[in-house]
């Protein structure tokens, strides 16, 4: 029950509006005039299409698969660090939808259980490596993207990765990272779906939407894409339930970008709980002017070069 109600509490996912009495700015990604690249699919074990984008340079020395934040989509600013990554750093990026969000399929915002949205991260890893057999494949992802990586890499099937990269990392309720005293809290909640859940072993409420978020109406205007609810299965997926024990098992490369004027997270707090990975190659960074969602125009700069450093084998490096 507690781990239920960990959960309720949390603000977890991506994004928020304009300041104009809402949690976070857009203003930032309308301004991308970056092309999207074409929505591809492949089937999750249950059938479901899961769909993905790709940005692709001619001659890749690296792969990174990045998932968004709750409530997003690939298409919600993504597009604008791939394609920086691909041209600039020939690093191949991926941007797959969760299940029920974007162009994948299932009920939006919805999952059969949590367990099979981080099944799903494991079947996209496995189609991208078999697209590029022998290239260093990293996983990251952005806000609550981070909380699927996280529970996804120190769940039962973990794929092995070169690193990870975490962008805005939303840590979940436990991590204790938010802001205080927010203003304009992006999530409003559910109580009882999650205590029933819990109480029943996870056999009662998992469907039930428990996690409404707090998009003012122009945003919805201007991406009917977005997500407005989330049930108390793709919460759980998306937020880790032990996260500075969760971290303490993670002992690949990893490397953290924050903005100094995140909306949502203290930067201080962020960076301090990052330090309980167990990786003795933990890059941890602060970008001064950068917010939770400007960040993904700019951070390119940091991210590329730090995936290309780590593309030589422990011997070379």
């Amino acid at each position: 029950m507690l781990l239920g109600l960990g959960i309720l509490v949390t603000p977890c996912c991506a994004f928020g509006a304009e300041p104009d009495g809402s949690s976070f700015s857009f203003a930032e990604l309308a301004t991308s005039p970056t092309q999207l690249a074409p929505v591809q699919t492949l089937k999750a074990s249950d059938g479901t299409e899961l769909a993905f984008r790709e940005y692709l340079p001619s001659a890749p020395v690296a792969v990174l698969v990045l998932y968004h934040g709750g409530g997003a989509h690939s298409a919600a600013g993504y597009q604008t660090l791939g394609r920086n990554l691909a041209d600039r750093n020939r690093i191949a990026v991926y941007t797959p939808d969760l299940r029920g969000h974007g162009a994948s399929g299932g009920p939006r915002g919805d999952a059969p259980s949590s367990a099979q949205v981080l099944e799903d991260i494991g079947t996209v890893l496995d189609a991208v490596r078999s697209r590029h057999p022998g290239l260093p494949l990293f996983l990251g992802g952005h806000s609550s993207g981070v909380g699927a990586v996280v529970n996804f890499l120190t769940g039962p099937h973990p794929r092995p990765v070169e690193g990870m990269v975490l962008i805005s990392p939303e840590f979940g309720h436990f991590a204790a990272v938010d802001r205080p005293n927010l203003p304009h809290p992006f999530a409003s909640v559910s109580v009882m779906p999650f205590i029933l859940n819990s109480m029943s072993g996870g056999l009662l409420g998992g469907h039930c939407m428990a996690i409404k978020f707090n998009y003012p109406p122009n945003v919805l205007k201007a991406d009917a894409r977005m997500v407005t609810e989330n049930s108390v299965n793709m919460a759980g997926a998306l937020t880790p339930a032990s996260p500075r024990s969760q971290l303490a098992e993670l002992r690949m490369p990893l490397g953290l970008w924050i903005g100094k004027q995140d909306e949502l997270l203290d930067p201080t707090a962020v960076v301090n709980l990052a330090g309980a990975a167990a990786s003795q190659d933990k890059h941890l960074e602060v970008l001064e002017g950068a917010k939770h969602l400007s960040i993904l125009m700019t951070v390119q700069a940091q991210i590329g070069p730090w995936i290309t450093s780590h593309t030589k084998t422990g011997a070379e490096r």
